[in-house]
């Protein structure tokens, strides 16, 4: 079993927050680790983070996304929190990420939402860096198709 620091660096300059991860398998191009979530609830839009629950995470080398699947201490599914993001940089037993404003989650009925248009939009990356902002707009179709279609990592089946 191989353990893993996981690096979250926020669009908004906090500070990074870091925790261990266990690295599970995935197929190329992808990272994939298993983490209990280890703070307070965390109420995210229309899902939670309870203390406790086993996050099985999937980070994208090669694109703009992470997605989270969500599971409480007893084994009942919570949802599934995807961020928009730089690729993740992974090495020397390290995930680093950066977010970029935008997240989807699906609660616990299937339900998609899309959060955080607003952070985007008063960022002023649309003036300030164009080509990103066009590339988190394409990113969040990608991620709603992926969704759509119950492709990696929806499909994911522990």
């Amino acid at each position: 079993m191989t353990t893993v620091q996981v690096t979250k660096h926020a669009s908004d300059g906090r500070p990074p927050y870091t925790y261990p991860a266990r690295l599970i398998e995935a197929p190329p191009g992808w990272v994939a680790v298993e983490a209990r979530w280890p703070m307070r609830r965390v109420d995210a839009g229309p899902i939670s983070f309870l203390p406790g629950d086993l996050l099985t995470e999937f980070f994208a080398l090669d694109d703009y996304f992470n997605a989270f699947l969500v599971h409480r201490p007893d084994g009942v599914f919570g949802g599934w929190y995807c961020n928009i993001t730089h690729p993740t940089r992974y090495g020397q037993d390290e995930i680093h990420w950066h977010d970029l404003y935008l997240d989807i989650i699906i609660d616990v009925d299937g339900q998609v939402h899309l959060e955080d248009e607003d952070e985007l939009e008063e960022s002023g990356l649309a003036v300030s860096d164009p080509d990103l902002y066009q590339t988190i707009i394409a990113t969040r179709d990608r991620v709603l198709a992926l969704i759509e279609r119950n492709a990696y990592p929806f499909s994911y089946q522990e």
